[in-house]
């Protein structure tokens, strides 16, 4: 096939899909054709409950699957909730939707804290609004206020995990980028407060909870942290406080000494301790890293690994026996856990002193 055919090709292609998910827009629109979104600018409320699609407001999504990109376990236990049945599914237009979050979320978790088995977990209200928010397709006025709602930072965790199952990963800083710094203290564990800043940092991460998110190109990863370190708010600008952390350079450095120690490769039957450092092949760049086990995986001769240093990775993978090694110098072993022990403590050390919420600003603000 000749390039001008390949690229008369690829052309095509990216027609007919953008055809496809006009035509699925435009469907779910005629379904909730009543929607009327919320807003000052009367401009909008016209374009809310008018059937035509504005292209520029299709909001990028990246390839979801049937799932939206969901663990099909979870996915099963949100279709058996009652909640999902009798409330959700009822749900027809962006303001109940947003009006239900605000009155019945109360934690982030996938599932509810009384569930104790895989056969009788039940979904959370939380994943239940979520799913029926994604099979409505948002727009991007719609996400922009999610995000931007000051009503219940609930509503703009909501908004974030959306992004993060559906989302363009290269677009992730650009929408997320404000509630990265929001202090709002709020509980998205049960009994556990923090702000929603603190609880977006684990939105970066494969594993959430009791289920997973999709991966984030670890390129993209990379940025989104440097960008987070180097524009962190000083503590005159928004009260955080935060302790300069080691340099790449002196890391990488670290690093390179350490590929010089003894190890052995695993086994399927290994006894690895959490907390034990060993090194492990990160599946996409096949080279090696240091790794701190988490805990065992979903499947047996697998582990939860976390990839170090924290600051510069920190992204946790399940990984398998065959692409993990253990070392058999103890002095190493030991050096790498102090090491990262000592990113851990200074990491730890950010300290939030916020006596009143920050107020987010408005997107047509910014």
């Amino acid at each position: 096939m000749s390039r001008s055919s390949e690229i008369r090709s690829q052309r095509y292609k990216a027609a007919k899909a953008r055809e496809q998910q006009m035509l699925l827009i435009q469907k779910q629109q005629d379904l909730f054709a009543a929607s009327n979104v919320r807003d000052d600018d009367d401009e909008d409320k016209e374009a809310a409950t008018t059937k035509a699609v504005n292209p520029e407001n299709v909001l990028d999504l990246n390839d979801p699957n049937e799932f939206f990109n969901i663990a099909p376990l979870l996915v099963s236990a949100i279709k058996a909730s009652s909640y999902f049945k009798s409330r959700c599914s009822k749900i027809q237009n962006f303001n109940e939707l947003v009006d239900e979050i605000y009155l019945e979320v109360t934690h982030l978790d996938p599932y509810e804290a009384d569930s104790h088995t895989v056969r009788t977990k039940q979904a959370s209200k939380a994943f239940c609004l979520l799913y029926r928010a994604l099979e409505m397709n948002l727009t991007k006025k719609q996400m922009k206020a999610l995000l931007a709602h000051q009503d219940s930072p609930f509503i703009r965790a909501i908004g974030a995990l959306y992004l993060r199952y559906v989302g363009v990963p290269a677009q992730l800083w650009e929408w997320l980028e404000p509630l990265f710094f929001d202090e709002e203290e709020f509980s998205p564990e049960p009994s556990k407060r923090m702000t929603l800043a603190q609880w977006m940092r684990s939105l970066l991460q494969v594993r959430y909870r009791d289920t997973t998110l999709p991966r984030i190109p670890v390129l993209i990863e990379k940025q989104i942290n440097e960008k987070l370190s180097s524009t962190a708010p000083t503590a005159s600008s928004s009260g955080i406080h935060t302790k300069e952390l080691p340099s790449s350079s002196s890391v990488r450095s670290k690093a390179e000494d350490m590929d010089q120690r003894k190890s052995r490769p695993a086994t399927k039957n290994e006894s690895l301790k959490p907390g034990q450092v060993c090194r492990a092949v990160y599946w996409e760049d096949q080279k090696w890293y240091d790794v701190r086990v988490e805990e065992s995986g979903s499947k047996e001769g697998t582990w939860w690994l976390t990839y170090l240093p924290e600051e510069e990775y920190g992204n946790q993978e399940e990984v398998g026996w065959e692409d993990i090694r253990v070392f058999t110098d103890i002095s190493s072993h030991q050096a790498s856990e102090d090491d990262s022990a000592r990113i851990k403590r200074v990491r730890t050390e950010q300290v939030v002193h916020s006596t009143t919420p920050s107020v987010l600003p408005r997107y047509d603000e910014l």
